[in-house]
């Protein structure tokens, strides 16, 4: 089922819809480890936005049961109990419905190729959906801001998430989770939205970087 799902190519969001038209899927993982030949997903969040809005009744949240054991280490990063994982679904199950959630519209995550590889590593194939890493724009937009004013910083722009969510001072909630993380990811992408324009990223064939 999963084959016969993924062999359906979805189609390309349109190149000359405006940037802050288009639909997007704001999405985050939590995974085992960062082995894309062995580690796989524990969790996976998602939110749909169109344009600037965030659809907050369009999202999608899962645990995933990884069938292999948890490290110590993996449990602090992502405070997700081995006991909580035992009845949740497996990997092949969560990406079928991911999927369909996604359908053709534009992916965005932050440092998005982690959570791309290892999505693509289970499914074996390539996503066909443009991909959008807030990450990298958010840094693109801020060498090019300094550009522009002339400023004389040319240090490195921290781009960690939590910085970022700091910086445009985008309310933290007291629970974290694959959800959470892409709703906060979700609130950058709609801030970077506001500026590409500006800055001759105003059609979704722009989208580039």
């Amino acid at each position: 089922m999963l084959r016969r799902l993924f062999q359906r190519q979805p189609s390309l969001p349109n190149q000359t819809v405006a940037v802050d038209q288009a639909r997007y899927v704001v999405f985050d993982t939590e995974l085992t480890g960062l082995d894309r030949k062995q580690d796989t997903l524990v969790s996976i969040g998602a939110v749909r936005m169109q344009g600037r809005r965030i659809l907050l009744g369009e999202t999608f949240y899962t645990l995933v049961n990884p069938q292999r054991t948890l490290t110590s280490d993996n449990v602090k990063i992502h405070q997700i109990l081995p006991s909580e994982l035992v009845d949740q679904p497996l990997v092949e199950a969560v990406l079928q419905q991911f999927l369909a959630f996604i359908g053709d519209d534009i992916l965005v995550g932050h440092f998005v190729h982690i959570d791309i590889a290892m999505i693509e590593r289970v499914l074996g194939r390539k996503l066909p959906n443009r991909q959008i890493d807030t990450a990298r724009y958010y840094d693109w937009l801020e060498r090019n801001r300094r550009q522009f004013l002339g400023a004389s910083d040319t240090g490195p722009i921290p781009t960690v998430l939590f910085d970022i969510v700091a910086k445009f001072d985008i309310p933290l909630p007291g629970a974290h989770n694959a959800l959470v993380d892409a709703y906060l990811t979700a609130q950058i992408w709609q801030r970077l939205l506001v500026d590409l324009p500006d800055f001759g990223l105003s059609k979704v064939k722009d989208l580039k970087l």
